[in-house]
C-alpha cells in the first residue's frame, strides 16, 4: 500500500496537469486559464533556478521505491508547483467563498496534497528537506504575488475590456464569435 502510495506521489505532475485541464474545460473561465499559466511559470521559475543553483539531488537511498531522479535538486519543482496551486486555491478560498465549512475542509483537503507531496519527495529520495522547503516557501510567495495581480490589474481590466478583447481575439483566429457566450470573464 504504502509503495502504491508513493508511486502516485511520484506522478504529481500528471495528477496536477490533468485537475488543471478539467478545471479548464469544467469551468470555462479566464481565471482558471491565469492560474493554470501561473503554475507554468512557477514551473519555468524553479527549473531556471535549478540550473542557476546547481545544487545536487541528495544521495540516493537503497530503500528507494522509485529510480534516483536525474537533474539538480534545488528547489524542488515538485514541491514549487504544488504550493503554487495550493497557495492560490486557499486564496481564492479564504477570500472568496461563502461556505465556511466548505472551505474549512477544501483547505484542508489542499494542505494534506500539499504536505504528502512535500514527504514524498524527500521519502522517496529525489530531494533533501531543505530543497523541499525552498521549493514550498517560493511556490507560496508566487503564488500570492500571482493571485494579488489578478485582483489588482486583471481584474478589473477584464471588467472594463474583456469581451471587446476576446471578441477581437476570435475573429483574429477565425473562430466562431457565438462561442463567446461560453467563456465566463472572470
Amino acid at each position: 500500500m504504502r509503495k502504491d502510495v508513493m508511486r502516485a506521489l511520484a506522478q504529481v505532475r500528471v495528477v496536477i496537469a490533468t485537475m488543471t485541464a478539467v478545471a479548464i474545460i469544467y469551468f470555462r473561465s479566464v481565471h482558471v486559464c491565469y492560474i493554470a499559466f501561473g503554475g507554468c511559470i512557477a514551473a519555468i521559475v524553479a527549473k531556471t533556478l535549478k540550473i542557476i543553483i546547481r545544487q545536487p539531488r541528495p544521495a540516493p537511498l537503497s530503500k528507494s521505491v522509485l529510480p534516483q531522479a536525474k537533474g539538480y535538486g534545488m528547489p524542488s519543482s515538485h514541491s514549487l508547483v504544488s504550493a503554487f496551486f495550493g497557495v492560490y486555491l486557499q486564496a481564492l478560498l479564504l477570500y472568496g467563498s461563502q461556505h465556511p465549512l466548505l472551505t474549512l475542509v477544501a483547505i484542508l483537503v489542499v494542505n494534506g496534497f500539499c504536505c504528502s507531496v512535500y514527504l514524498s519527495r524527500v521519502h522517496l529520495g529525489n530531494h533533501s528537506p531543505a530543497q523541499v522547503t525552498v521549493g514550498g516557501i517560493l511556490g507560496s510567495f508566487i503564488a500570492l504575488f500571482w493571485y494579488w495581480q489578478w485582483l489588482n490589474i486583471f481584474a478589473p481590466w477584464l471588467q472594463i475590456h474583456g469581451q471587446e478583447t476576446i471578441q477581437n481575439l476570435f475573429i483574429y483566429f477565425g473562430l466562431n464569435p457565438s462561442l463567446i457566450d461560453y467563456i465566463y470573464l472572470h
